[in-house]
């Protein structure tokens, strides 16, 4: 059998040159990629407001300690223990028995 000259001209073992990106050309959409980029910067933005209020609350609680003249302060499962080599104040808050017993009962 005789082959086409169109047939014959086909060399199916070297793929064909991809599309080079040229300088300055966005890249193509991929709709789940800024999905989950937009996603990461609106958690971002939350964090990093909510690290603002963090410090403003935090120095709010060192300034009410200094102006008590208090180093420690314990009650009802809040805990508060002024830092002063770093000026800071460090805050821990247990469930207090009424709250661990409710909370007992939600996950029966």
């Amino acid at each position: 059998m005789a082959k086409n000259k169109a047939e014959s001209n086909i060399d199916y073992a070297k793929p064909k040159p991809r599309a080079q990106r040229l300088p300055g050309m966005d890249e193509p959409k991929v709709a789940k990629l800024e999905s989950l980029a937009h996603e990461y910067a609106d958690i971002r933005d939350q964090r990093i407001a909510l690290s603002v209020n963090e410090g403003s609350l935090k120095a709010d609680i060192m300034e009410e300690m200094k102006r008590l003249k208090k180093e420690h302060y314990k009650r009802d499962g809040v805990e508060i223990t002024l830092v002063h080599e770093k000026e800071n104040v460090k805050v821990k808050i247990k469930p207090t028995s009424e709250e661990a017993d409710d909370e007992e009962g939600e996950a029966s």
